[in-house]
């Protein structure tokens, strides 16, 4: 920071010995150009120093450059035609490369068709220009061109420094240029011109720009030094999201205005247009004379650019913000998701538990009335009970027996229809205890065949989860422990299933249910009894708490006895750890 302030105040002190001696030397005069650089500035009537954002600020505004973001490469050319054959056409032409706040530019100038001037070598202007600018704050700038002339085909050489300043906000602009403050051709130093232009932009894609110029005249007999000015002003739009420019301008010499400078004014109109897209500009401006010349001028230019701006980046960065923002939320969703299934399944558990105790506190409130029943009519109430208890008792009695019976039958049926096919008994008494035993099988299996609408009723909506078969016991229902029971506890599942085989009860009466327990092999066979049996009693408590008759639902538990599959396996294991539902006529 501190060398910057020395380089200007360094600057600032040699300008100002240079403008002593500008206005003071004798040796002076004003440096010839042609035509004035930049299409889309011309289009303004070269109302640009306060506006100073195209690659022609290296003409205009070298403290524009503090705001170029993007690198890229420019090419112009500009011709005046004169309509009278005093006046030869002059032309003009510049290949630029620019960089972020600096440019790099070579032009020549000249008059006549010819690119090597009229007569050979001669008038034609060669500069070379190097622009540096130094971004203050992102509304202020200053800039500096360091020229190389050539004047007349290398007939002389010299040098020469043009310095510029600029406040650029959102809805006004103000640019300041000196120009040739510190110049010098051979033994002459050239006059300056100063600039100072406004642009105001109340629309976003609109500006106004106001401009006067102070070019310096030199010493005039009895006139002294003289400053000739010049006012421009223009104005600009831009369509279809910045990509398509219209603009106009006007300029004006008040010749009229100095004595002795003559009488008519110097005044011309600027007309243009430019397509702008994101890496290619072509800019193109019309100059027409209007007062004190005859000449008008065609302009042309090509931009090409590469590179990001400063916005671009931003918003990439902006986007890859709001890309890991989204990632972020996005996992912070599968945490709360993952949260809010293991506080369901959290909740599935509590509401089992008080399912189960929401279950034994009925049965304890049903146990609560009974005794109060019992109080208020012991004596009845008590020989109701040991009814009950017999006709429950002989039931399970009655169960086993009969299962018992149909496996004695079926076994004697089977001897039987092997002697017969064998031809060991031939006698009719044996026959007609082969029929007896038939006939008695088929009561027994009569006995076991459950409602078939009972079965439909069940099998279509557990069919998926339950192991649904009819047996000769009746209609067999298997359910995996694993996947409906933790524990001892049921899941969520096996509440649903067995609300389903409750309706079906309920819709079809006339049918027990006997819960068998199973596990595998496994662990101590005492424990294993002890599980089998808490599970299958689970099931008949809930069924009872869905309003089935207690004399209707038995439970048992067989541990690891009656295996459907070798416990020497992980998956025989798994289906050896079970629990049976048999439903069957009563």
């Amino acid at each position: 920071m501190k060398k910057i302030i020395f380089i200007l105040l360094s600057f600032s002190v040699f300008t100002a010995w240079c403008l002593v001696e500008n206005i003071c030397s004798a040796q002076s005069f004003t440096l010839p150009l042609p035509l004035d650089m930049g299409p889309r500035a011309l289009g303004m009537a070269g109302a640009f120093t306060g506006i100073a954002d195209d690659v022609s600020n290296f003409y205009w505004n070298p403290a524009g450059l503090g705001f170029t973001e993007r690198y890229g490469i420019s090419t112009e050319y500009g011709i005046s035609n004169s309509n009278t054959t005093t006046l030869p056409a002059s032309w003009g032409t510049h290949f630029t490369y620019y960089y972020p706040n600096g440019a790099i530019t070579a032009l020549r100038t000249g008059t006549g068709l010819s690119f090597s001037g009229i007569p050979e070598g001669k008038n034609i202007n060669d500069i070379f220009i190097f622009s540096q600018a130094i971004p203050f704050s992102e509304i202020f700038s200053i800039g500096l061109n360091l020229k190389a002339f050539s004047p007349n085909g290398g007939e002389t050489v010299g040098y020469g420094a043009d310095f510029g300043a600029l406040l650029k906000t959102q809805y006004f602009r103000l640019g300041f240029t000196a120009q040739d403050i510190v110049a010098q051709i051979g033994g002459r130093r050239s006059n300056p011109v100063y600039r100072l232009g406004a642009g105001i932009g109340p629309f976003g894609t609109v500006m106004i720009a106001g401009q006067v110029d102070l070019i310096g005249m030199g010493e005039i007999p009895e006139m002294g030094y003289v400053f000739l000015p010049r006012v421009r002003t223009g104005i600009e739009g831009w369509l279809a999201e910045g990509r398509f420019g219209m603009r106009a301008g006007y300029s004006i010499i008040p010749l009229s205005m100095i004595p002795g400078l003559g009488p008519a004014n110097f005044s011309t109109c600027g007309l243009g247009f430019s397509i702008k897209l994101k890496y290619f500009s072509l800019d193109y401006a019309y100059t027409i004379p209007v007062e004190g010349t005859t000449a008008d001028n065609h302009t042309v230019s090509m931009t090409f650019m590469w590179g990001k701006t400063k916005a671009e980046i931003q918003a990439e960065e902006k986007e890859r913000l709001e890309a890991a923002e989204r990632a972020r939320k996005a996992e912070e969703l599968l945490k709360l998701a993952s949260f809010s299934e293991t506080l369901a399944r959290k909740k599935e558990e509590m509401e089992a538990i008080e399912r189960e105790k929401l279950s034994r506190d009925e049965v304890i409130q049903k146990l609560k009335n009974e005794m109060e029943k019992v109080r208020a009519d012991s004596a009845t109430m008590a020989h109701q009970i040991d009814i009950l208890r017999i006709e429950l008792e002989k039931m399970k009695a009655d169960s086993t027996a009969l299962s018992a019976e149909l496996d004695k039958t079926r076994s004697e049926l089977e001897i039987l229809r092997a002697q017969i096919k064998k031809g060991e008994l031939v006698a009719a008494s044996e026959k007609e205890k082969a029929l007896a035993l038939e006939e008695r099988l088929k009561q027994l299996r009569q006995y076991a065949v459950v409602d078939p609408l009972l079965k439909e009723e069940i099998a279509k909506q557990i069919a998926k989860q339950v192991y649904i078969k009819e047996t000769p016991e009746g209609l067999l229902l298997r359910f995996n422990r694993d996947f409906f029971f933790k524990g001892r506890t049921m899941e969520r599942v096996a509440y649903r299933s067995l609300d389903v085989i409750a309706g079906a009860l309920k819709k079809y009466p006339g049918h027990a249910v006997t819960i068998n327990g199973y596990t595998d092999s496994i662990g101590n066979k005492k424990l294993n009894m002890e599980i089998s049996e808490a599970c299958a009693r689970a099931m008949m408590e809930y069924l009872v708490s869905r309003d089935i008759p207690e004399d209707s639902v038995f439970a048992n538990g067989y541990g690891p006895s009656n295996p459907i599959a070798p416990n020497t396996t992980k998956a025989g294991r798994a289906q050896n750890r079970r629990v049976e539902l048999i439903i069957y006529k009563k």
